[in-house]
């Protein structure tokens, strides 16, 4: 039997009403170009588990497709489609039933630990616990009670004979179900503190955000190694960037991807594979996935645009997510899942500010650069 299995929990259910919940949240959103949930195996695999079962609901079917057993991701995958809601607990209670191992490493799907998971099984083993629950301090929240600093961390260790209890039917929780009979019960809840919080992809404000904080943090990461310097950015070396194009603070332009004479990109920014950013466009603290086409003169600020997104010639989109109709992940959306790597333990911080030179104006954007797009002049 296997000492140590992961569990990724990487179900969507689209509860929300806007775009980006009902038709974007999913395992394979991508990520400063990579896949969401291949951050999350990415550190399942430094902290040494060899195998993992992931739990998507719907959308299990497209993720085996994407990953397969794992192979191209060094890590032995296998999966569990919950056909009715079952909940984390439930999840992880059918998927042990399917790969029996002594202890499962809980992680949700749709963020980038940062808790170090060796240190983490260390000390569930030194306490001896059915449960050890990973506690985030936030520091950077306001309140005169240090408890409410602390949150949930998305990430647990649990032994199998806990999992062995849970109900075999219906909509299990983790927090709200299972640890509230462990209690009960006096079993062994261990928590295990750690600063600063993981990021999570839950709606576009928390996507952009993670995107900023990966794509500022690009030029230090291995699977960026072969991409080429642009500005304080990076390119694919088969990006063509016009030289009259300009480009301020962290941005990512991937393979095949084209931006045209006098565009303007300024970051945290992402234009995805064989995607144009035509001539005088400006693309600002924007993410354009695989395929997308931002037209002369456009401007795009603060938005998100999912595959095969076409922004016409001369318009202007603001903090908007747009879609492409019946627009799917092309088929190399996954070209370089090998090349992921789980960022190193730590706390992580927001991206930094970018830097613009003191005469640089946008045209056609009168109150840009602006203090609210987290820019600080400098001198040129």
């Amino acid at each position: 039997m296997t000492a140590t299995r992961g569990v990724v929990l990487a179900g969507s259910y689209h509860w929300g009403e806007d775009t980006f919940a009902r038709r974007l949240r999913g395992p394979l959103l991508p990520l400063a170009q990579r896949p969401v949930i291949c951050y999350p195996l990415a550190w399942l695999r430094a902290g040494g588990v060899a195998e993992a079962v992931v739990c998507a609901n719907s959308g299990t079917p497209a993720v085996r497709r994407a990953l397969g057993d794992g192979a191209r991701l060094g890590i032995g995958l296998s999966y569990y489609a919950d056909e009715q809601p079952r909940g984390p607990a439930g999840c992880a209670r059918d998927a042990a039933a399917l790969a029996p191992a002594d202890t499962y490493v809980l992680v949700e799907g749709a963020m980038i630990p940062s808790v170090d998971l060796a240190a983490l099984l260390a000390a569930h083993r030194r306490a001896g616990a059915a449960v050890t629950t990973v506690v985030e301090i936030d520091r950077r929240r306001a309140t005169a009670d240090p408890a409410r600093r602390a949150t949930p961390g998305g990430v647990y260790v649990i032994e199998r004979r806990v999992l062995d209890e849970v109900p075999a039917a219906g909509f299990q929780d983790i927090k709200q179900g299972l640890l509230e009979r462990l209690y009960a019960a006096g079993a062994r809840v261990h928590l295990h503190e750690v600063q600063g919080v993981s990021p999570r992809v839950l709606d576009h404000a928390s996507y952009a955000a993670a995107s900023g904080w990966l794509v500022s943090t690009a030029a230090r990461r291995p699977e960026f190694r072969d991409y080429l310097p642009l500005g304080e950015g990076l390119r694919h070396p088969s990006a063509e960037v016009d030289e009259r194009a300009r480009v301020f603070g962290p941005v990512l332009v991937g393979p095949h991807a084209r931006v045209g004479a006098d565009a303007i990109l300024i970051g945290p920014a992402t234009v995805g594979a064989h995607s144009v950013v035509e001539a005088a466009a400006i693309v600002t603290r924007s993410h354009l996935w695989e395929r997308c086409r931002v037209g002369a003169g456009a401007v795009v600020d603060a938005s998100l645009l999912a595959h095969g997104v076409v922004v016409a010639p001369g318009r202007r989109l603001m903090g908007a997510v747009e879609v492409a109709a019946g627009a799917a992940p092309p088929a190399d959306a996954l070209a370089a899942l090998a090349d992921v790597v789980a960022p190193a333990p730590g706390p992580c911080a927001d991206a930094p500010p970018v830097r613009v030179p003191d005469d640089f104006a946008l045209p056609s954007l009168r109150l840009v650069p602006r203090a609210d797009a987290g820019w600080r002049r400098v001198a040129p």
